[in-house]
């Protein structure tokens, strides 16, 4: 198991998230609300995994390429609402992702699991506006704070 946390750690998490929060995130939070950009990072993060069903790594059938989408949008909320409210902490996407990762190896997920993430999302993206844009100052050095930039 600490192999296969440290693989995430310094592997995976470290190079997915060196282009989705690190570069991605920002770069479309220029543009549009933190909520359209997590939407359009989830969607691309999800087809990212294809590779992985179709050779065999992920036991499931390709098609279910479509539920990775569906869950790296959801999850997607929760690291952009981290990544926004720690003023860009890359690390801590990191470690989020390496913990997402292994946690099934420990404790099993259920629908009441799966419920209550479902709330906690729903949460996060009314308490934080997320479907508001970020003003241009906010974007750089504290994009915590949305600005009044209506979406367009």
């Amino acid at each position: 198991m600490l192999r296969s946390i440290l693989f995430t750690l310094l592997v995976v998490a470290v190079g997915e998230e060196a282009g989705w929060r690190g570069w991605m995130l920002p770069e479309l939070q220029k543009r549009m609300s933190p909520l359209a950009s997590t939407v359009l990072i989830g969607i691309v993060w999800g087809l990212w995994h294809y590779p992985l069903f179709v050779n065999g790594q992920y036991p499931e059938d390709p098609q279910m390429v479509f539920a990775k989408v569906g869950v790296c949008v959801l999850l997607g909320i929760l690291f952009t609402w981290l990544y926004n409210r720690s003023g860009g902490n890359l690390l801590l996407a990191v470690v989020l992702h390496t913990a997402l990762n292994n946690t099934v190896r420990v404790v099993p997920f259920t629908e009441y699991a799966g419920l209550g993430m479902m709330a906690l999302l729903l949460v996060l993206v009314i308490v934080d506006r997320m479907w508001r844009r970020r003003g241009p100052a906010s974007t750089g050095s504290n994009p915590a704070e949305p600005s009044d930039i209506e979406p367009s």
